[in-house]
């Protein structure tokens, strides 16, 4: 029991953390949620890294505007940028 609710725990902060990287003006937030959860989870990173540079790229126009196109960005992504290894199924032996 106590293996399934870490896994779950771990899910939902790397959901928070990728969340907040996608809004505009929350890099900083994200890469300190990220440093304090101690979570390492390089596939989602580099989708974060990514949405954080197109965003910095990103000039004039409201803040509105600007989640606007971070938001057709992130549609164009697919549904479950997290590692592979949050998605294996409980019960499988590795």
């Amino acid at each position: 029991i106590g293996e399934s609710q870490k896994k779950k725990k771990t899910v939902e902060k790397l959901k928070t953390i990728f969340t907040t990287a996608a809004t505009v003006g929350g890099k900083t937030q994200a890469k300190k949620l990220n440093t304090e959860s101690g979570i390492k989870d390089m596939n989602q990173g580099h989708f974060t890294d990514m949405i954080c540079n197109f965003v910095k790229g990103l000039r004039g126009g409201s803040i509105k505007q600007k989640q606007d196109r971070v938001d057709d960005l992130l549609k164009t992504l697919a549904d479950n940028l997290t590692s592979p290894i949050w998605r294996i199924q409980e019960g499988i032996k590795i």
